[in-house]
């Protein structure tokens, strides 16, 4: 599979305002945009702890002495664009390989390794929670130049430290919403973690296959294989009225699709303050693609951005 420098150029994505062209290149750039923010030193751990999986996931696209794989950026960066269907389908296949679901989504990959699809999903899960963590940083500061633009750029300039004082002062004011997005961004990286065991796993009998010391059927692709069907197998365990109690598996991916709408809620409003909501919705459907219409809808009306649902009229008991 040759991708062509059009289709690797067609990816744009911004983190911290600053616009990226392609993630595996400018892993260095997505790091310094990110520390560019007031709060950055306290959170500078989550920080590095998320960087650490994206470069240990791009290390599985470097060939000996010829740097990255000439597949390697648009696959990362096309995984990255879907990882949003490919969490879905992960969430709700009944037996299923992970690199596979990955080659299912992207198309025209069947020849990569399962080791290198899996480390672009960890890839895709970690820089997900570095977007997510970034975004309520920076929506803290515009939170304070809202009070007086003019006047807070100024201070930024000229007086550093009380800007800082500003900023912690509008972060205090919404405690439950840093605790949510600590809890969120700590549960993405875990998640993007235990995709690069698999990775590791999948590198090993890679390996072993390669070399002859392992044959085609024997334990370790086994073993892979029991992993997948072991979790697959939770996961239909916990489908039907299960559902409904939070940890689950269908709970935690409407909570991260939840999550996902906030995010792109409030980049939207950056850019159209006074947008309505069924202007928003047909937005977040036809431009983000994060979602169906009735998914995104319920979305927006937990979060407030939607009016609630009409009540049908009825002849008697459903």
């Amino acid at each position: 599979m040759n991708w062509s420098q059009n289709e690797v150029e067609q990816f744009t994505f911004e983190l911290a305002n600053t616009d990226i062209s392609s993630l595996l290149d400018e892993i260095q750039v997505m790091e310094d945009a990110v520390a560019e923010a007031a709060l950055f030193p306290e959170f500078r751990e989550h920080f590095r702890h998320a960087f650490d999986v994206i470069n240990e996931a791009a290390s599985y696209w470097l060939e000996e002495g010829l740097g990255y794989s000439s597949q390697a950026r648009r696959v990362i960066n096309e995984t990255f664009r879907q990882r949003d269907l490919i969490y879905e389908r992960l969430c709700f296949a009944q037996s299923f390989s992970l690199p596979d679901v990955v080659r299912e989504v992207l198309g025209q990959v069947e020849a990569i390794p399962s080791s290198r699809m899996a480390a672009s999903y960890a890839f895709a899960q970690a820089l997900d929670a570095v977007q997510m963590l970034a975004d309520w940083l920076g929506n803290v500061e515009l939170n304070v130049y809202d009070i007086n633009p003019d006047l807070t750029e100024s201070l930024r300039l000229n007086d550093p430290d009380f800007f800082q004082t500003m900023v912690e002062r509008q972060r205090r004011t919404q405690p439950g919403r840093e605790a949510e997005v600590r809890e969120t961004f700590a549960q993405w990286v875990v998640e993007s973690e235990k995709v690069l065991m698999l990775a590791d796993l999948h590198r090993q009998s890679e390996v072993a296959l390669s070399s002859g010391t392992l044959q085609p059927g024997s334990f370790f692709p086994a073993m892979i294989d029991k992993i997948y069907t072991v979790k697959s197998s939770e996961r239909a365990r916990l489908a039907g009225k299960g559902n409904s109690r939070p940890g689950t598996a269908t709970q935690d991916g409407k909570a991260k699709k939840r999550e996902l709408t906030r995010a792109a809620v409030e980049r939207i409003k950056k850019s159209y303050p006074e947008i309505e909501p069924k202007a928003l919705l047909s937005r977040l459907v036809g431009v983000e693609g994060i979602g169906t219409r009735d998914t995104i809808r319920e979305n927006l009306r937990e979060l407030g951005e939607y009016g609630p649902r009409k009540k049908r009229k009825t002849s008697g008991p459903c």
